[in-house]
């Protein structure tokens, strides 16, 4: 699909991901210009995308004709490589890393973005995550492609995407859909706990036939994954396990499940033992007071949409900031060198504002939307929790910025007489700032 190389932004100086997409040498330059246009719409609608397991796209830039785009680079390990290395994965493995990457399909598909190309290549895994990568190149490869499908990109095997893991009706020239993603989601899931595809064929028709004909190579290691695995594979689109049953299937199955009980089985109270004690009368309830305040609203009586906008928006911003004090804790470890330290720095400052960042203004526009209510009444009863979310926002947004004033990573941190000294300050500056984001 085109060429990647390793590369530093020299404005923010951070090490990137740069991808090249390549045309087929004989596309029209009128054909070019249409196709180079809505690839770059496309890889701007990759960009909105911010979610920790989603490999972030930076920009989207020309060079000769061709777009290029600019991308996170992530350190790890292809879950293809790992599995060439293992062949296969054990079962609650697999479980884990499939919840992980359907947390990440599940925020792509909500925002109206589908992959088009899952498969093990493209899913990075660590000790603790798994991260989607290319997510909108495949979406770029179908751009180039045209509403006729006849000029595309250079791929290998005459088709766009990998055939092994395409849907059948991407196999039979439809656009993918989310359905699709869920197909190369199984087809990936099986491929790991089998350690082989559930498709073969000779060359690409007879692969074809198989994908969109027959039912998949029998399981001999999914175990209690197979029911899940093969409702993924189901060839309807309409009669495809959901993004949501598939994650609560998967989760059953992941480490930290708690093993199945048998029929009947009543959960065991652990407790401080006491001894008995002799049933006594409850004394009678003390008269009221003749005057009673008025207890102020609690969180109970909140309106029901800004109480769930509130608790998804906690929520994201924890998991983004658990991330980054991750990444923090990595980087001041054992750096090999001041330099390299303060790079790190200033590396995952960059990279927690921008995503930091993505997710205040996306919970203030779902606000912003919540407050348009056609309903006066029922505008005026939610006003003054939104107007509090407001104020929990716009707080956030103000630590945010003022981080910059407060954290100030420059090369005249090595130039005084402990650099090491003032940069573990810096650190220890910026996991207070993102342990107070955290704080309600």
């Amino acid at each position: 699909m085109g060429r990647v190389w390793s590369a530093r932004d020299e404005l923010l100086d951070r090490r990137v991901a740069v991808k090249e997409i390549l045309f087929d040498a004989d596309v029209a330059d009128r054909q070019r210009e249409k196709q180079l246009r809505r690839m770059i719409g496309e890889a701007r609608a990759a960009a909105r995308l911010n979610h920790p397991g989603i490999t972030t796209v930076y920009d989207v830039v020309e060079h000769d004709g061709a777009p290029v785009i600019v991308m996170e680079f992530v350190a790890g390990r292809s879950l293809a490589a790992v599995l060439r290395e293992r062949t296969r994965l054990p079962v609650p493995r697999v479980a884990e890393i499939g919840v992980q990457v359907l947390d990440a399909l599940t925020e792509a598909h909500a925002a109206g973005v589908v992959h088009r190309d899952l498969k093990p290549d493209n899913i990075m895994v660590t000790d603790r995550r798994a991260i989607i990568t290319d997510f909108g190149i495949a979406a770029i490869a179908d751009a180039a492609a045209g509403p006729e499908g006849t000029a595309g990109l250079t791929t290998t095997g005459g088709m766009l995407g990998t055939p092994a893991y395409a849907s059948p009706e991407q196999m039979s020239g439809e656009p993918a859909t989310a359905a699709s993603d869920m197909w190369s989601f199984g087809a990936t899931l099986y491929a790991a706990v089998e350690g082989r595809l559930p498709f073969h064929g000779a060359d690409l028709w007879t692969l074809r036939q198989a994908i969109c004909e027959s039912d998949p190579a029998p399981f001999h290691h999914a175990g209690a994954l197979a029911p899940v695995l093969t409702a993924l594979l189901a060839k309807n689109p309409s009669s495809r396990a959901t993004l949501a049953a598939a994650a609560a299937e998967l989760r059953g199955h992941t480490p930290a499940a708690p093993p199945p009980q048998p029929p009947g089985h009543k959960p065991r109270r652990w407790g401080k033992l006491l001894p008995a004690r002799r049933p006594t009368t409850a004394p009678a309830p003390a008269p009221p007071p003749a005057y009673a305040p008025e207890a102020p609203p609690t969180r109970a009586l909140r309106a029901d949409p800004v109480e769930e906008l509130e608790r998804t928006a906690r929520e994201r911003l924890h998991g983004q900031v658990e991330v980054h004090l991750g990444l923090l804790a990595v980087i001041a470890a054992a750096p090999p060198s001041d330099a390299d330290l303060l790079t790190g720095l200033k590396n995952l400052k960059d990279t927690h504002t921008h995503r930091v960042g993505r997710i205040l203004e996306d919970e203030a526009h779902k606000l912003l939307r919540l407050r348009d209510l056609e309903d006066e009444a029922s505008r005026q009863a939610m006003e003054p929790y939104a107007t509090h979310h407001d104020e929990w926002l716009a707080a956030r947004r103000h630590a945010l910025t003022a981080l910059d004033e407060t954290l100030g990573l420059s090369e005249s941190l090595l130039t005084g007489e402990s650099p090491r000294d003032a940069l573990l300050v810096a650190v220890a500056a910026f996991r207070a700032h993102m342990l107070a984001l955290q704080s309600d």
